[in-house]
């Protein structure tokens, strides 16, 4: 006779569903903060960038307390009230942070399209600059229209209330791969550098899923309405070394296929009115005359900036980023992103101030180029050491070709002859014990 537990118990699994995991979200990493100020109609709110990430608890524990002020005055920041926070928030502020991706989709880890809020807590439409889709209040429904629309905010509608929006998952593993943190942006550079770095990360491994990144927040200089302005992009690079490479693409079907089924906890709240992990502080200075989130009002009186000033300094901020690259790919991307700022502020530079730029580029690739041949040297010899060792301890015939096979494509000329001289040994022994 059948019982109603044995029916139970072939059917415990829902497809579509059981087979499904969702890392939880552990807080949020934030760009900024909340700036209060005083004025003669009452306290009004400004947010106010800052150098650095502001952590939460559990994340400020293992990376806060490194920065200090004047680290944030050598990075541009000038105004009174951003550097009183930071000297009584150092220990939970961090220039960079080391992360991984979760999972190999792209769109799941870092979402970004244009957004529009509006007096709502959640989104009311969301577009990828063709296409969007809209809530229409009359029909109680999400109704199809093209993006852009007259909501935009640009330089010539600077009121408008849709913006570009992304929003990072990123584990931290110094302090738990247990769930995401999630970092919300609008930046169009950080935007961008973010996916050059994804893209470029999955073109040399595989994938970028489990891959030991770092963020970093790197000052750019920009230039508004004839108003010059620091802001601090997020970049995102590779920490892989060579000896790495070869041991992160041998395991790229192991952690494809066990991370194809992980969804992220989607929070897509109205910045206005995310409060996790917000920081507020009241300043002390006078409201400013022209506030960082304001439009570009300019008194009639204002004189017209020096064309000659603005130019140095787009160039000395040039140079100075192609200086700062510490790898390859930073290099790359300085160079590129120097060329889309030229294209953008529709600047020509002389035959001179070209080759500057270009010797200066070229010089550091050597430099580069040469910290990163130590380096491979250096780690060639910590692996030939570790493989004589490893060689010579084989605990069997199976175990001892295997290393050789690992290491092998990696050596050359006298290191190869010497490793298969203990490889040749150690197989004697385990032939004779045998």
């Amino acid at each position: 006779m059948t019982t109603g537990t044995q029916f139970s118990s072939q059917f415990n699994r829902i497809k579509g569903l059981s087979e499904r995991r969702r890392l939880p979200r552990l807080g949020k990493i934030r760009l900024g903060f909340k700036l209060i100020k005083k004025t003669e109609k009452g306290e009004r709110e400004y947010p106010a960038e800052l150098p650095f990430f502001l952590l939460p608890s559990d994340v400020a524990k293992a990376y806060g307390g490194k920065v200090t002020v004047e680290r944030a005055q050598e990075l541009g920041v000038t105004r009174k009230d951003v550097l009183s926070f930071i000297a009584a928030n150092t220990y939970r502020l961090a220039e960079d942070i080391e992360i991984m991706l979760p999972i190999n989709d792209i769109g799941a880890v870092f979402p970004n399209a244009y957004k529009w809020y509006g007096n709502s807590r959640g989104v009311k439409c969301v577009g990828d600059g063709e296409r969007a889709m809209r809530y229409d209040e009359g029909k109680k429904c999400m109704v199809e229209m093209e993006c852009p629309c007259e909501n935009l905010k640009t330089e010539q509608n600077p009121k408008g209330e849709c913006t570009q929006r992304g929003h990072l998952s990123v584990l931290v593993p110094r302090v738990t791969m247990s769930g995401i943190y999630q970092i919300d942006l609008g930046s169009y550079h950080s935007i961008v550098d973010i996916n050059s770095g994804i893209a470029y990360v999955e073109a040399l491994i595989g994938r970028f899923a489990l891959v030991p990144l770092t963020l970093r927040r790197v000052p750019m200089q920009t230039h508004h309405d004839g108003q010059k302005q620091t802001h601090y992009t997020i970049q995102l690079l590779s920490n892989v070394t060579l000896e790495q490479l070869s041991v992160l693409r041998a395991d790229n079907q192991r952690i494809l296929t066990h991370s194809q089924h992980l969804l992220l906890p989607p929070d897509d709240t109205n910045p206005a009115m995310d409060k996790e992990g917000e920081a507020v502080f009241a300043s002390q200075e006078p409201e400013p005359e022209k506030p960082e989130e304001e439009g570009p009002e300019k008194s009639t009186a204002k004189q017209e900036p020096d064309k000659n000033a603005v130019r140095e300094s787009v160039l000395a901020v040039m140079k100075a980023r192609l200086a700062a690259a510490n790898t390859l790919p930073e290099l790359v991307a300085a160079w590129k992103q120097i060329g889309e700022e030229l294209k953008e502020k529709k600047l020509a530079l002389t035959a001179d101030e070209s080759t500057a730029l270009t010797r200066i580029k070229d010089t550091r690739k050597r430099e580069i180029e040469e910290q990163e041949k130590k380096e491979q040297e250096k780690n060639l010899q910590e692996l030939i050491a570790r493989a004589e060792k490893q060689l010579a301890e084989a605990a069997d015939l199976d175990t001892l070709e295997h290393i050789w096979m690992t290491i092998e494509p990696m050596l050359d000329g006298e290191e190869k002859v010497k490793l298969m001289r203990i490889k040749d040994r150690r197989a004697s022994e385990l032939r004779g014990g045998a």
